[in-house]
């Protein structure tokens, strides 16, 4: 009886863990794709500092390309370190994020660019007349609510940084 007793007890204690161990996961899939916005970041700077702080032309996803410029992630893959079998940067890790299942596999990458960048300086662009500020304009941010909320959740700026974009009802 007593070893009933307590295997019902462990039973509940484990039964209240799992919903914390499921949120402690998900909260770490957000930050392993903040992580990789965070390193994309570091090679666009490196790709400015090589190319006259001229942004890559390229698509803002690979399906929408009328004039077939290379994707973001074949301008960036030799800034990233990370190799593909190709050798053409399409399918670099780094572009999918962990809670990616529908658009990775379609576009090879999970974010989206801000493609004016790479045809006109980004004072120009739309953003850059909105905000006049590189710690408020976007570069790359998530291509769809892979992390719930009504918007993208991880944001790139072209300062750098990457923070998440908080919209009602999320936390």
């Amino acid at each position: 009886m007593e070893l009933l007793i307590v295997i019902g007890i462990i039973s509940v204690l484990i039964a209240m863990l799992l919903p914390a161990l499921n949120a402690v996961r998900e909260q770490s899939r957000k930050t392993v794709c903040k992580t990789q916005l965070q390193q994309i970041g570091y090679a666009m700077r490196m790709y400015l500092n090589n190319n006259k702080d001229r942004y890559p032309l390229a698509p803002a996803l690979p399906s929408v390309n009328p004039n077939d410029d290379p994707t973001l992630s074949q301008c960036l893959a030799t800034y990233i370190g990370e190799t593909t079998q190709n050798g053409t940067g399409d399918g670099l890790r780094i572009f999918r994020c962990p809670d990616d299942n529908t658009v990775y596999p379609v576009e090879q990458t999970s974010y989206f660019y801000y493609a004016d960048l790479g045809l006109m300086p980004w004072q120009q662009t739309l953003l850059g007349q909105v905000y006049h500020d590189v710690t408020q304009v976007p570069c790359l941010w998530d291509a769809d609510k892979y992390h719930g909320g009504s918007v993208p959740y991880n944001w790139l700026y072209l300062d750098g940084h990457v923070d998440q974009f908080l919209s009602a009802g999320t936390n």
